[in-house]
């Protein structure tokens, strides 16, 4: 009887033990994280198009609105890559100090497309592109020390899908995708005396530019 009582004694500690390790498992699994959305109505639609670079996609265009869509915690990567990494750049007599921090949209389109939309009016744009990091200096610093020393690959290039639906109530427009940066302004020293500046940008997501045309 004692063996008997043993045996169930035992199966109930296990089973407990498998549950809690089982919710711990669960209460341990993070959950994708919502991405950014930032919405932009300019008041000045023709200046705010002039002070980004951008080209209307036909002279009678009305810029509508802009969407930047960007993962939300890549700044929490970047912090900690940058923790990893800097000590290469100190290893070769480097230092370089991010002096600015920003976020922009680029210049030249990613992707595009035009109509009148579906039978429901919205419009889809989903395209796959390359898109790449990039930095640029006027010394003669390496791409590797600044890498080491933003915390992300200034020469990565990667594949990523362009995604935005716009309704637009049978009006004909057009969706324009962009790069979206975060740049790193910085100075760059050898051996404790600063030789030069640069900027790194990292393509973290799209500026999405829906046009009326």
């Amino acid at each position: 009887m004692k063996k008997i009582r043993l045996v169930v004694a035992s199966l109930v500690l296990a089973l407990f033990t498998l549950a809690i390790q089982s919710n711990l498992s669960y209460a341990n699994a993070k959950e994708p994280s919502e991405p950014i959305i930032e919405i932009i109505k300019p008041e000045d639609p023709e200046e705010f198009i002039k002070e980004m670079g951008w080209e209307k996609p036909t002279p009678n265009a009305k810029l509508d609105h802009i969407v930047r869509i960007r993962p939300s915690d890549n700044g929490a990567a970047h912090n900690q890559q940058k923790i990893d990494e800097d000590l290469t750049a100190k290893a070769l007599g480097y230092s370089i100090k991010v002096t600015r921090q920003s976020s922009s949209c680029g210049v030249q389109p990613k992707a595009r497309v035009s109509g009148t939309g579906n039978i429901d009016g919205n419009l889809v744009l989903s395209q796959t592109v390359e898109v790449s990091n990039s930095f640029s200096s006027n010394t003669s610093v390496s791409a590797e020390v600044v890498t080491a020393s933003v915390g992300f690959d200034v020469t990565e290039k990667k594949s990523k899908t362009a995604q935005y639906t716009v309704n637009t109530n049978g009006k004909n427009y057009q969706i324009v995708a962009y790069d979206d940066f975060d740049r790193f302004e910085f100075d760059v020293y050898l051996f404790g005396a600063k030789t030069g500046t640069g900027v790194a940008s990292k393509q973290v997501g799209f500026c999405y530019a829906a046009y009326q045309i």
